[in-house]
């Protein structure tokens, strides 16, 4: 259960009556576990990960369905989670709708101009189910052109965080009089992040310009920042507490993150913060399907894997105030008009519509409350 999670299940347990079920976390994994947070109706499920691979993880269902009996199961998906298989197969003997919620194709397929065995399995799957739910609309309607015998059962829940929560943290934060512009990472720190490449753009901008560089998060690469020993180069090790980490974002000009970009793009535009990554291109990198939030030159920059190239957009924001401020504004107006917590809840909504009456649908959160 990451502690990102946990505000969007409590949404759709308000909203839907959703119970969700988990298992702990790998051990050998950096704790993310929003466990303590959970302080709404959920079912803590046995669960093992084959081969100590997270992707790999098989959960004793059995017990939870008897006890809750569900009309609907919607089921994290991929092809290595046994749990999922596992529903497929006792559908029929407890009689509920099967949703499988994902990205629907790899990150790499929306890129590489072979598609995978993956792309062409999944569509079987999808027929197999009652609903397919996609964390974006480009994934479904991939899928949905690929074959469009799924474009009546195939919904989108655009995947997002607790816009609200964040919005309010960004409200409440305080701002610095004067500060230099400053660029700001947020995640773990992973060579797939390619956080030497932002190094090399702080270095190339700091021959011309004072620029701050933040790095919130923590991971293998910590000590190869921390070495640097340079003042403009602030590393904060992992902040999960969101009123905390506000103070840094609500001083920060722009988000960047070369390497492959996830929801931090949706934490960086609850603040106002245009997303500076790298255009996806057969070497990489493979953007999750948060990525399109992301409108080049609007709310950010798609830039070429090479430093110079990432300075440069940059230091356009850096001489020009205005553009930047169109951007930020433009940040902001995504996680209202796209990327909020409210369109989320309303995919999941849709899925459930489609495999119930709408009548069955309000009386999900009622009979939960009986409960």
């Amino acid at each position: 259960m990451p502690s990102y999670r946990v505000p969007v299940f409590r949404r759709l347990h308000e909203e839907l009556g959703v119970v969700v079920c988990h298992s702990p976390e790998m051990e050998d994994k950096v704790k993310l576990s929003g466990d303590d947070q959970m302080d709404f109706p959920s079912e803590r499920i046995p669960g093992n990960y084959l081969f100590g691979r997270k992707s790999l993880i098989n959960q004793r269902v059995f017990t939870v369905l008897r006890k809750h009996r569900p009309k609907v199961v919607i089921a994290q998906f991929s092809l290595g989670v046994l749990t999922f298989w596992k529903l497929l197969l006792l559908r029929p003997f407890f009689g509920y709708k099967l949703i499988p919620w994902s990205h629907g194709i790899r990150n790499r397929d929306m890129v590489l101009t072979a598609t995978s065995g993956h792309f062409a399995i999944v569509p079987v799957i999808y027929r197999l189910a009652d609903v397919a739910l996609f964390y974006s609309q480009a994934r479904r309607d991939r899928i949905v052109r690929n074959t469009p015998a799924l474009a009546s059962k195939c919904f989108v829940a655009s995947n997002t965080l607790d816009t609200k929560a964040l919005q309010a943290a960004r409200a409440e934060a305080s701002e610095e009089t004067e500060r230099p512009f400053t660029m700001l990472y947020l995640g773990r720190l992973l060579s797939t992040k390619r956080l030497d490449l932002i190094l090399e753009v702080h270095s190339i901008l700091s021959n011309r310009h004072r620029v701050r560089l933040v790095f919130i998060g923590d991971g293998p690469e910590r000590e190869g920042i921390a070495n640097r020993n340079n003042p403009d180069i602030i590393l904060t090790g992992a902040i999960h507490d969101t009123n905390i980490s506000a103070l840094y974002l609500k001083n920060a000009d722009v988000m960047i993150m070369p390497g492959y970009v996830g929801l931090g793009i949706v934490h960086g535009f609850a603040f106002g913060l245009p997303m500076i990554t790298c255009r996806s291109t057969e070497q990489g990198p493979f953007h999750s399907p948060e990525i399109e939030y992301l409108k080049d030159g609007e709310n950010g920059f798609l830039c070429d894997s090479d430093p110079a190239d990432i300075a440069a957009h940059i230091e356009r924001l850096i001489l020009d105030p205005d553009l930047l401020a169109r951007m930020k504004e433009n940040a902001l107006r995504t996680v209202r008009e796209e990327a909020s917590i409210d369109r989320l809840v309303d995919g999941f909504r849709q899925a459930i519509e489609y495999v119930l009456d709408r009548e069955e649908v309000k009386g999900l959160r009622s009979k939960e409350g009986e409960n």
